[in-house]
């Protein structure tokens, strides 16, 4: 037991120094890709530097630069899929640039399967059987 103890410890004086050094550290900021609807895939995250001298004013119309480099944080099936969907909103006409497309590194980021975690219906229970179980209701011609 007493080793149990000194171990538990020294894991919590290591983990003590390792936020220590996290608070010390610059912060990383991330930028959401927003998307409305659920989709499957795994979180990647996408390096955008935007070079305002490499554009015309008129190819620059209707998007916003930024000085330095955003980590744009989105779900994709792949990483063509994720490089793909940011060139689209983010053009190198524009004067966008894609420096890096890589899986997430931020610990403990998943992507949880929605239709499992549906408060509308029982995972696993097909759409049929429910849709039988329910009688349809008849609309009389004056509701109608």
């Amino acid at each position: 037991m007493e080793k149990r103890v000194q171990k538990a410890e020294i894991d919590m004086q290591a983990a003590i120094l390792e936020l220590d050094q996290k608070k010390g550290a610059a912060m990383q900021r991330y930028f959401v890709f927003d998307r409305n609807e659920p989709r499957p895939g795994r979180f990647w995250e996408v390096a955008v530097r935007f070079h305002p001298t490499a554009v015309s004013f008129a190819d620059q119309r209707g998007h916003r630069g930024w000085s330095g480099i955003r980590r744009f944080l989105l779900i994709a099936d792949g990483e063509r899929d994720a490089r793909e969907r940011v060139a689209a909103r983010y053009p190198r006409k524009a004067g966008f640039e894609i420096l890096e497309v890589a899986g997430c590194r931020l610990n403990g980021l998943t992507v949880n399967r929605i239709s499992e975690l549906s408060t509308f219906r029982k995972p696993g229970k097909p759409e049929e059987d429910a849709a039988a179980a329910r009688p349809q209701r008849r609309t009389s011609p004056a509701q109608s």
